[in-house]
């Protein structure tokens, strides 16, 4: 009827959309800074996880649950930052990303980036602390958000609408994905956050913003001179 009424027909989602993601093949840090004419700076870091399967998928919901309170309490109302403190974990294009988040009046984004440095670099005793009973709260939660039935039919035409285009028609990727938690063990969720977070093996991207009244004291320079000659130079996917 849509299709009738505005004379329309429908297209295949690839002559819609063209987004593509920077490929990191090998363990790389790419470091990006510059300047806002806001009076916030701001700190934001990404690690890749790794590729989409039941188990990463099953460890990135531990990692998140297990350090986005941690990194907010230390970050936000310990050393008390800024108002804005977020760590979390999500998905783009089947790749699964460890994200940091902190946006101040207050400290330049060179100060931000050696606070949570701090913290990150040391993250993984977290987990390696955590008693068992706090481990398994973590993978129960992670299952009944699962496991949660749609309350609405927005609810449920979003869930639809994200198995379909964004999950290549997965509909069995919560149950899989339960299974997957089920089985994982705390070793298995270290091993992977040490991975993911270590100099050596790391595939980071660090992006600081400097505030105009903001000074980079610490002269953090980006991984290129020329932003647009180096998005040219890499390969996308």
């Amino acid at each position: 009827m849509f299709n009738k009424k505005t004379k329309t027909i429908g297209i295949e989602r690839e002559e819609a959309f063209d987004l593509t993601y920077l490929k990191m093949d090998s363990p790389e840090d790419i470091q990006y800074t510059g300047n806002l004419l806001v009076n916030n700076s701001c700190f934001y870091r990404q690690y890749i996880i790794g590729e989409d399967s039941p188990r990463i998928r099953a460890a990135s919901i531990v990692i998140d649950k297990g350090l986005q309170q941690p990194f907010y309490t230390e970050m936000r109302t310990n050393q008390q930052l800024g108002y804005i403190v977020w760590s979390y974990t999500r998905n783009t294009e089947k790749t699964y990303f460890l994200n940091f988040l902190i946006q101040s009046g207050v400290y330049p984004a060179d100060e931000l980036n050696k606070r949570a440095d701090n913290f990150i670099k040391s993250s993984d005793q977290i987990i390696a602390n955590m008693d068992n009973e706090t481990f398994n709260q973590l993978i129960e939660s992670g299952i009944e958000e699962l496991e949660k039935k749609p309350m609405s039919i927005a609810e449920k035409a979003g869930k639809l609408k994200d198995a379909i285009f964004e999950h290549d028609v997965d509909y069995l990727r919560d149950e899989e994905t339960i299974k997957a938690l089920k089985l994982i063990s705390k070793e298995d969720v270290l091993s992977l956050l040490q991975s993911t977070i270590t100099p050596k093996e790391r595939k980071m991207i660090n992006v600081l913003t400097f505030a105009e009244d903001h000074k980079n004291k610490t002269n953090l320079k980006s991984s290129f001179k020329n932003l647009q000659e180096w998005k040219q130079s890499r390969v996308y996917k």
